[in-house]
């Protein structure tokens, strides 16, 4: 597989890091929503206006089935740009495409506060936007939990997951089993549980995984209803030890 040749470089140093009110983000997501002639999700919405009237920090966040993608993820990642105090981020069944997961990699870079991410189901996810979640994987500072199940996940994609795993650069190759650093540095991600369930992997992507895992400091990692057959245990063997 051929290495992107122009990888993406994103600056997000010297972002205002002002604590926002809930108040002030209800606000803003309203105002942002009218700017772009788009109504508000029912389930932020109802959300914000709730931690509003009790006077809470809006630490944890599910969208579970909301649509995001277009101008709706446009109007969320301005919200995530803001530092609220938010830390756990469920958005399984939101059918995120890539450019969606492109807008919400680089919005959670900015703030950077988020330790759980659930991006589960969301089947419209290609190799693009796995590149996407791996700068973000690889970035950020905060990230603890990862859940990627049901988003299918073939050699590419795996290639990306693997790169970021290591803690890896731009400049980076890899093979079936085997990691190779070209004139990079390998940095330890704040990752350290990742779960995969129902990817549809099977053995060829597992094996570019392989030396990602190995290589990073994962201490959990669920790869349960995949397309593994005993074939696989060589592969798992050398993922383990």
């Amino acid at each position: 597989m051929e290495r992107d040749r122009q990888p993406l470089q994103w600056d997000v140093n010297g972002l205002t890091q002002r604590q926002y009110r809930v108040q002030e983000v209800w606000e803003i997501y309203e105002r942002t929503c009218r700017a772009l002639d788009t109504a508000p999700l029912p389930m932020f919405e109802e959300t914000l206006l709730r931690h509003v009237r009790e006077d809470r920090i809006l630490g944890s966040l599910n969208l579970t089935g909301s649509e995001l993608q277009g101008v709706h993820m446009n109007c969320f990642a301005e919200m995530l740009d803001l530092n609220f105090g938010l830390v756990r981020l469920e958005l399984s069944h939101c059918n995120i495409d890539d450019d969606a997961a492109r807008v919400l990699s680089y919005s959670m870079l900015c703030n950077d506060s988020v330790r759980y991410l659930s991006l589960a189901h969301n089947t419209r996810l290609r190799s693009d936007g796995m590149r996407y979640m791996a700068i973000l994987v690889r970035h950020s500072k905060q990230l603890r939990f990862l859940d990627i199940s049901g988003v299918t996940i073939r050699k590419k994609s795996a290639g990306y997951l693997a790169a970021a795993l290591a803690g890896l650069g731009a400049n980076w190759a890899f093979g079936r089993g085997s990691m190779h650093k070209k004139d990079t540095t390998c940095e330890q991600i704040s990752l350290r549980a990742l779960q995969m369930n129902s990817c549809g992997l099977k053995p060829a992507a597992l094996a570019i995984l392989t030396s990602g895992v190995r290589l990073s400091p994962l201490q959990h990692l669920s790869l349960r209803l995949n397309s593994l057959g005993s074939n696989t245990g060589p592969i798992l063997r050398e993922m383990l030890f």
